[in-house]
């Protein structure tokens, strides 16, 4: 349950069908995932029940029949580059819990550690600054930390883990053609006049809203050229009407490098859009 007022309207609605509802109430944690904004699901996003109103929730989730009270869930984020902000959550997790237990005389079965753990979108350079298309971290190191918590404190807990991006972003690839080129003039300082090349494809944010909404970055190659080597920058857009729908370039770049011979009626696949 994410809210005290969904709370109350599935208690009823499972007194109406004369059974017993398992819950686990979603808490926010207050814990910030150095995340994309638009991927943070805790500290002031729209997720979960306030941390503040967690103990009463928890006690109201315990009173009606209709309910039973079998777990603490909460998430943080997704596209999360550093352990850290996942062993913070779990610490103050398992103090609610042993909180919860205490006040209102339960037992929970499960904690819910939520996930959505990051993926390699392209790979740093020695000189790049860290950011979220980044994943530098592994899934062994997350295990170990939560784990060794775990064994110390509720060996009993049951543990669940929502992986997220990391099984299902290398599941789908984004495949459109290119439709349109164009060259552009751009006066940039002090006179000077750059050359853009555009080229245009037939999938936009309708497509993969990410793209434009959060400036999302995919690997992306020619698949009519792939043993051709990627050296010359392409502004790449879609085909809406619309002056955003251009896609991200390259790290540190407005431009993707692809091979020079790129043309219209050209395939790009785009990778890692399954999440």
């Amino acid at each position: 349950m994410d809210s005290l007022s969904e709370l109350r309207r599935f208690a009823d609605v499972a007194a109406d069908l004369g059974v017993q509802a398992r819950v686990a109430l979603r808490i926010d944690l207050n814990v910030a995932s150095e995340t994309h904004p638009g991927l943070r699901t805790s500290k002031g996003a729209k997720a979960g029940i306030d941390v503040s109103e967690a103990l009463a929730a928890f006690g109201l989730a315990a009173q009606p029949p209709s309910i039973e009270l079998v777990g603490v869930h909460y998430h943080i984020g997704s596209q999360i580059t550093r352990v850290e902000p996942y062993l913070e959550a779990l610490d103050l997790a398992l103090a609610l819990l042993d909180r919860v237990e205490t006040a209102h005389d339960v037992r929970l079965e499960h904690l819910d550690t939520g996930g959505g753990f990051a993926i390699p979108y392209y790979d740093r350079t020695a000189d790049e600054p860290d950011t979220y298309f980044e994943a530098p971290h592994s899934l062994d190191g997350y295990a170990a930390g939560i784990g060794r918590r775990l064994r110390k404190t509720r060996p009993d807990l049951l543990l669940y883990v929502e992986p997220g991006r990391a099984i299902a972003g290398n599941t789908a690839i984004l495949v459109s053609r290119v439709e349109a080129e164009k060259t552009k003039l751009v006066e940039v300082a002090d006179g000077r006049v750059m050359r853009d090349d555009w080229i245009m494809v037939d999938a936009g944010f309708n497509t993969v809203l990410e793209h434009s909404s959060y400036h999302w970055y995919y690997r992306a190659v020619v698949a009519d050229h792939c043993g051709k080597p990627p050296v010359r920058p392409f502004r790449i857009g879609g085909p809406l009407c619309d002056g955003g729908d251009v896609y991200a370039g390259d790290p540190g770049s407005e431009y993707r490098h692809l091979p020079t011979c790129t043309k219209v009626g050209d395939v790009i696949a785009s990778f890692d859009a399954g999440a």
